[in-house]
């Protein structure tokens, strides 16, 4: 019965939960006091008490609070526990098939009768595993997560407005669940599709806190049967996933653009000064909108958005890019370019008071705009936010970019690099690193974190289906 209890706490060893430490602590003590009567078990008291040491020594490793029962343990286990004692059963069988079966074995008590005592033993087992099983199986699931409420966006826009990444502000979109942290100083933003639980990103707010929140979201998503996935990593993060037993696959590069030196000098922004001259021969005007002047233009931006649409033969995003929601826009500075005061392109920014990232979200143009529009609103952009004190520019990712070349390049990324150089059919990857190239930024890499085999093949449907808002979203624009 110890054994069956060490059985079920494993899996909260394998977590790190205090409460396993303790239980598998005290069912490790109580079997080696109980291996003397049972007929002085040298050997297994020898190796349960090595047990109970290491857990005392190891105790500070077992450090995430939580309650045992509160654990759930996922079909997966339950299979697991039900091999073991089939094994055992057929381990009886195979070490006493010398003993005839009979009524009596079940209340006969000697010193040396082994098979009877290990008969009792192991329907007694067998009794508790089928027992804990139904609970387990029976027990009620906490339930679908639900959108977060005006409280909590607001919660999550405190955090936001004093974290280093900007690209925290999508929590604002409403769109994605939220998980808080304990203290609620840290938050993560996620959707689910299918079985999918993935992320944007990682946890945000106070860094010690991350771990911690990480862990509980994979640990929720197995409790649900999902799968946990983290959508848009950043390498120095890695460790932290990879401690959870997930695998990490590369996306892509990340296009970030340093401000403190930015000028429109040199060979590499002739392209940029080719573009602002003529924007200024063609009338362009360069402005920033904020809070109620975005209010204000509001039907303005939305003929825009809607002509681009149009022209495009696409329909809104979600998930890792905002959608034209007018109170999604009111949260966020919008630049815009005018000709003869009426607004041709948009760009709304994703700030937070650090100022040390800016990025954008939505970028629309009008289809009769002059060339170079939208060269010349990123160039003004970012004069703009140098001026105002900003450290980077990101101008977002370019999927499939920077995929290694070599013979002996992990598969995903030899498929990554065909889809680069041969995929233009399915999406313009050479077209979007090319026209983020030009502005001379620093790449770096992103990944997509997630458990290993097929799962990260199914995630990246699920991401894709998140983004197009639903399979139909996938297979048309």
């Amino acid at each position: 019965m110890a054994g069956l209890g060490l059985l079920i706490v494993a899996r909260g060893l394998l977590h790190r939960l205090d409460a396993a430490w303790a239980a598998a602590l005290l069912l490790s003590v109580l079997a080696t006091v109980l291996a003397w009567p049972k007929g002085i078990a040298l050997d297994e008291a020898l190796l349960l008490g090595s047990l109970a040491t290491l857990l005392v020594i190891s105790r500070r490793q077992f450090d995430r609070r939580s309650s045992l029962f509160a654990e759930r343990l996922e079909p997966e286990w339950l299979l697991a526990l039900g091999g073991v004692i089939a094994g055992c059963i057929g381990i009886l069988f195979f070490a006493y098939q010398e003993v005839n079966y009979a009524n009596r074995l079940w209340w006969q008590f000697e010193f040396d009768a082994q098979a009877p005592r290990s008969l009792r033993a192991l329907l007694a087992v067998t009794l508790a595993c089928l027992g804990f099983s139904a609970w387990q199986l029976l027990r009620p699931t906490a339930g679908e997560a639900a959108r977060p409420t005006p409280a909590e966006l607001e919660r999550a826009a405190a955090i936001s407005r004093d974290s280093p990444s900007a690209i925290s502000q999508f929590a604002l979109t409403g769109d994605k669940h939220l998980m808080f942290s304990a203290s609620g100083r840290s938050f993560l933003m996620f959707g689910k599709q299918a079985r999918s639980w993935i992320a944007l990103d990682g946890p945000f707010g106070d860094a010690a806190e991350a771990p911690e929140l990480v862990w509980r979201f994979v640990e929720t998503a197995g409790a649900h049967g999902g799968r946990a996935a983290f959508y848009q990593v950043r390498p120095a993060s890695l460790p932290m996933y990879l401690d959870c037993g997930l695998q990490a696959f590369k996306l892509g590069e990340y296009a970030s653009v340093p401000l403190h030196d930015f000028n429109l000098r040199g060979v590499k922004r002739a392209d940029l000064r080719s573009a602002i001259n003529r924007a200024q021969r063609e009338g362009l005007a360069f402005e920033v909108l904020d809070g109620a002047a975005v209010a204000h233009e509001i039907d303005a931006l939305r003929a825009v958005s809607d002509a681009w649409l149009a022209e495009q033969r696409t329909r809104e995003k979600g998930f890792s890019v905002g959608s034209f929601d007018p109170e999604w826009l009111q949260r966020t500075p919008v630049a815009v370019v005018r000709r003869e005061g009426a607004i041709v392109a948009f760009a709304n920014l994703l700030v937070t008071a650090r100022r040390e990232d800016a990025t954008i979200d939505l970028m629309r143009h009008r289809p009769d705009a002059p060339p170079g529009t939208m060269d010349y609103l990123f160039a003004q952009l970012m004069l703009h936010l140098q001026a105002e004190g900003f450290a980077r520019f990101g101008l977002g990712m370019a999927p499939m970019a920077g995929m290694a070349e070599r013979r002996r390049a992990p598969r995903w990324q030899r498929v990554g690099r065909l889809l680069f150089e041969h995929g233009e059919r399915f999406y313009n990857f050479r077209g979007l690193f090319r026209f983020k190239d030009k502005f001379a930024p620093e790449w770096e890499a992103r990944y997509l974190v997630a458990p290993g085999g097929l799962a990260p093949v199914f995630v990246m449907i699920d991401v894709a289906a998140l983004i197009g808002g639903g399979a139909k979203g996938v297979l048309t624009k």
